[in-house]
């Protein structure tokens, strides 16, 4: 247990200059420069630099998750941290992106509603100019008319003067006799009267013609303003109904999505009781912890004494039973037993793998191995002794799926196999041995050079293959067998054969067992007392090929 509390770090030097942090599903990464050197600071990075509420997101680099000032001291030898956003907020926060987009499109439909009922009232205001245009066009054609039936009364007038001249004439000339000069003088002046009323009634004529023709042109042209006003009235009234029911479609797509807000606002409520429930059966559990490590150093110094005190008689025992097996071996049927693998390993494994108490179950806590993705140590953990020998079958060992990963996510499972290398020769997890497992893959690593550190890596994929460990379930038990009949490797799972390999593995050859921990497993229980299924692979049975190399 590191102390608690806000410890100043010594940066190795080739992360000393700068932290990559990187947002997971959004392809953002911001660089801190320099990098923060405790957790608050991160998180106080973290939540400014990408917008996230605290509580609301986790943070991990490849061997697993960074929570307080140890991890970050870990995650800086490799320089980037992921940051990976719960879910529940990442659908809140797309909740509120929509409510935005909504609110921004209801302001738009608004703005649109207001200038059309303006293009409306713009229509309405000419419709009435037009109006009043149209009752004076209507005034000035009865004026026209009055005008014109004046100017017919004057006609009616200048024709009687003309007549009445003629008639006077007449009688002047039957009066006065012949009246020849009188005559010619009073016809002259009767004539040009005739063509002075001839000329008025021509220009009456013609102003009450123009005056008709003008008429007819505004009555075309206010016949034309109406037509045309009652299609852009039609128009706005068809805008206006496409308007409505656009803002009644919003409105119920404002109140679901705030109906939808208020769920979301409650499952988070939820998930925050939750953590704030396990955060204190966390506290409670440490306390628990603590207490029994108190009391079991306590019984141990108690047991330590007591052996001590026995040591001398036991001493005496193991003496006593060293020479009985010395006088057993000297017969030739005798064979000492041999021991075979019934734990993990507490030394040779992966810096991500966590062993229980009793080194039976082995757990992964590498975030990206989680996900498919793994590196040379990642997930690795070898048995601390050889394969148990099964006569007539082979050397055998057994897991047991004690826990998986859920959800969407997970790629591929876990790799299971045998190494030639021995737990206490293993030197950065590099190891001699094969590995089946994942989707159908089987990998050779050998070791080479001088020193023995060299590794090469030959991967092959088994096609048709019937297994993929990704799909392996709790309680689920997987087995394999270095067969005694020509040295493959057979994967049994439930005792059911899976996969067979012929990688010709030699009966002297010290196999120990090997899996990785990764996809969908997460906590892997080595099965001490599991043995090959009855018919598995004895001498006098053929194995079936199952799958082939690709």
């Amino acid at each position: 247990f590191y102390p608690q509390g806000r410890i100043a770090l010594d940066f190795p030097a080739m992360g000393a200059g700068k932290l990559d942090i990187s947002l997971v599903g959004h392809d953002r990464t911001e660089t801190l420069e320099p990098p923060p050197q405790y957790a608050e600071e991160l998180r106080e990075m973290v939540q400014r630099k990408f917008e996230l509420y605290p509580d609301s997101y986790e943070m991990y680099d490849k061997l697993g998750a960074v929570t307080d000032t140890d991890d970050l001291r870990r995650a800086m030898q490799t320089g980037t941290i992921h940051v990976k956003e719960l879910p529940a907020f990442q659908r809140i926060r797309e909740l509120l992106d929509a409510v935005t987009d909504l609110r921004q499109a209801r302001d738009q439909a608004i703005a649109d509603r207001e200038q059309l009922r303006a293009d409306l009232k713009s229509l309405e205001d000419r419709h009435d100019k037009h109006g009043e245009r149209i009752k004076k066009s209507e005034m000035d054609i009865q004026t026209h008319d009055g005008r014109i039936s004046v100017t017919e009364q004057r006609i009616d007038r200048l024709v009687e003067r003309v007549d009445g001249h003629d008639d006077e004439f007449e009688r002047f000339k039957v009066v006065h006799g012949d009246g020849t000069r009188v005559g010619e003088t009073t016809q002259h002046a009767l004539d040009a009267l005739r063509a002075e009323v001839a000329q008025d009634i021509q220009l009456e004529l013609e102003r009450a013609m123009s005056g008709r023709w003008l008429e007819n042109m505004r009555l075309k042209i206010i016949e034309s303003i109406k037509v045309e006003m009652n299609r852009l009235s039609r128009e706005a009234k068809a805008q206006m109904q496409v308007v409505m029911q656009a803002d009644a479609e919003r409105a119920k797509e404002v109140a679901l999505l705030k109906g939808t807000s208020e769920l979301q606002g409650e499952e988070v409520s939820v998930l925050r009781e939750e953590m704030d429930v396990t955060r204190r059966d966390l506290g409670q559990l440490d306390k628990h912890i603590q207490d029994k490590m108190t009391y079991d150093v306590v019984i141990l110094k108690r047991d330590v004494g007591r052996l001590q005190d026995m040591g001398v008689n036991w001493s005496k025992k193991i003496e006593t039973m060293l020479e009985t097996v010395g006088q057993l071996s000297d017969h030739t049927d005798f064979k000492p037993p041999r021991p075979f693998c019934q734990r993990w390993s507490s030394a040779a494994k992966g810096p991500d793998i966590q062993l229980n108490a009793d080194l039976s179950c082995a757990t992964g806590r590498a975030e990206m191995a989680r996900h498919g993705l793994t590196m040379e140590e990642t997930g690795l953990v070898w048995g601390d002794a050889p394969l148990r020998v099964f006569d007539g079958k082979g050397r055998y060992f057994q897991i047991i799926v004690d826990e998986v990963y859920s959800g969407p996510g997970q790629h591929a499972g876990l790799m299971i196999g045998v190494s030639f290398t021995a737990p206490d020769k293993i030197r950065n997890c590099r190891f001699d041995g094969w590995e089946v497992g994942g989707s159908g893959r089987l990998t050779r690593h050998r070791l080479h050079g001088a020193d023995g550190q060299l590794l090469s890596t030959d991967m092959k994929r088994i096609k048709d293959s019937p297994w993929n460990s990704g799909k392996l379930a709790a309680t689920d038990r997987v087995g394999l067998l270095v067969a005694e009949v020509d040295g493959s490797l057979c994967v049994f799972v439930n005792d059911k054969l899976i996969v067979r390999h012929q990688t010709k593995i030699s009966p002297d050859d010290e196999v120990y067992p090997l899996i990785r921990v990764a996809g969908s497993a997460k906590t892997l229980r080595y099965d001490k007392g599991g043995e090959p299924p009855p018919d598995a692979c004895r001498v006098d049975t053929v194995i079936p090929a199952l799958g082939t190399e690709e």
